[in-house]
C-alpha cells in the first residue's frame, strides 16, 4: 500500500483515539504499517471476540456497542471483571506481557471494533516513543479502573456493591431516551456477576431498592427513580 492509498483510507479513521495514534506517527513507513495493521470488524450480540487462552493476535478498540470481559472464579462461578465502553482499548495487558488472553471477551450487543495487529503495534511502540507513551497511559487508566473495582468489591456490603455496579453501568452506557432506564440489558445473574454476588441475592437486593423507591423494575429493564438515593446507598457501602 502506498501512502497516497493510505491517505484515502483515512476516511474511516474518524475515531478520535485512532486518529491520535495516526498523528503521533513520524514517518511514511510507520503510517503504512499502521494502516495495513488496522482492521474493522463487526460482531453480533452474543459472539465471542476472544477466549481465555487464545493467542494475543490483536489489540482491540471499541467504536460502538457493549463488550464485557469475564473470568471463571475458583468456585466455578463466572465474574464480570470489566465492562468496555466505546472509546476504550482492550487486550492491552496480554499484548504487553506477550501472554495468551487471560479472560474471555464477549459482545453484549451488536458491536463495531477496530483491531490492530499485535506485531505491527509492537513495532510502532518500539520505534516511536510518543506511541509508546500513549499506550502506557491507556494501561494506567485501565489499572485505575481495576483498582476502583477491587475497592468496591472488597470493602462494600451487598447493597453497596449492587448500587455501585448500577452506577458503573450508568457511567458507561447512560440512560435511554426516557432518561431513567439504564441503557443496557443484563440478566439478574449477570448483575450478580458484576457485583460479586449470586443471582438470587441480586434479585432480592434489586427488589429492596424498588420497595424503597430508588428503582423501578420492568422485566430486564432497570429504571432509576432516584439517582441520589442510589449514590447514597453506594456511599454508605
Amino acid at each position: 500500500m502506498t501512502l497516497k492509498e493510505g491517505e484515502r483510507e483515512l476516511n474511516f479513521l474518524e475515531v478520535e483515539s485512532l486518529r491520535i495514534i495516526w498523528d503521533l506517527l513520524e514517518s511514511k513507513e510507520e503510517k503504512v504499517i499502521y494502516l495495513q495493521a488496522l482492521q474493522s470488524l463487526k460482531v453480533e450480540k452474543g459472539d465471542i471476540i476472544y477466549e481465555e487462552g487464545d493467542p494475543t493476535e490483536f489489540v482491540y478498540f471499541l467504536k460502538s456497542g457493549q463488550v464485557r470481559i469475564t473470568r471463571e472464579g475458583t468456585n466455578g462461578r463466572m465474574h464480570i471483571t470489566r465492562l468496555i465502553r466505546p472509546g476504550q482499548f482492550f487486550g492491552l495487558r496480554s499484548f504487553l506481557t506477550k501472554d495468551c488472553q487471560r479472560a474471555t471477551t464477549k459482545a453484549h450487543s451488536p458491536v463495531q471494533l477496530y483491531c490492530i495487529e499485535s506485531s505491527a503495534l509492537s513495532y510502532l511502540i518500539t520505534h516511536n516513543n510518543a506511541v509508546c507513551q500513549y499506550f502506557l497511559r491507556s494501561i494506567v487508566e485501565e489499572m485505575n479502573i481495576v483498582e476502583e473495582r477491587i475497592i468496591f468489591l472488597t470493602q462494600k456490603y451487598t447493597r453497596g456493591r449492587l448500587a455501585e455496579a448500577l452506577l458503573l453501568l450508568i457511567r458507561y452506557y447512560g440512560f435511554k431516551a426516557d432518561n431513567k432506564t439504564i441503557d443496557v440489558l443484563l440478566t439478574r445473574k449477570e448483575i450478580g456477576e458484576l457485583s460479586n454476588m449470586t443471582g438470587s441475592n441480586a434479585i432480592r437486593t434489586l427488589s429492596d431498592f424498588a420497595k424503597e423507591g430508588v428503582l423501578e423494575l420492568s422485566g430486564r429493564d432497570i429504571l432509576v427513580l432516584s439517582l441520589e438515593g442510589l449514590e447514597h446507598i453506594s456511599k454508605m457501602g
